[in-house]
């Protein structure tokens, strides 16, 4: 790899890289807050399931999803629709089964099944991830320092 390949490297993807793990982290643990403060302060609801869609990856390593749609009104009777990814939720509902939901009264489009919410489990293994990802960065830097060191010049 020649000098000015390790230099773009070095000086573009790895701090794109850093900067991804960044807003990764920042909005995982801003969706946590979020969800973390409707089930402490919002209103719970009983929703209905209305559909349940299984979509494929796209790429045979892409994972599958499972979607749950559901529905329920609000004291004024305005209807809210809201949707998960849960595989428990899916797991557990048939179309026009009720589901419990909890949901912001000031903004009712961010919701959830109960048991459904964000995980900071989640948020820490998929930071976890992304940190293990700059291995091989970390690698080819260091045996191209290696090699230039030890096995000369190119």
């Amino acid at each position: 790899m020649s000098l000015r390949g390790i230099l773009i490297f070095v000086f573009f993807c790895l701090p794109m890289s850093l900067v991804g793990i960044a807003v990764f982290a920042l909005g995982s643990f801003g969706a946590a807050e979020r969800d973390s403060r409707i089930t402490d302060a919002g209103v719970q609801t009983t929703a209905w399931v209305t559909d349940k869609e299984y979509s494929p990856g796209l790429r045979s390593r892409d994972p599958a999803q499972y979607i749950v749609r559901y529905n329920f009104s609000l004291a004024d009777g305005t209807l809210v629709e809201g949707a998960s990814i849960h595989p428990d939720v899916w797991d557990n509902t048939e179309i026009g089964s009720p589901i419990k939901v909890y949901y912001d009264a000031a903004q009712p489009q961010n919701n959830f099944p109960v048991g459904a919410g964000f995980s900071v489990a989640l948020a820490l293994g998929m930071g976890f991830i992304a940190l293990m990802a700059q291995i091989p960065t970390a690698l080819l830097l260091y045996f191209w320092w290696l090699k230039r060191r030890y096995g000369g010049a190119e």
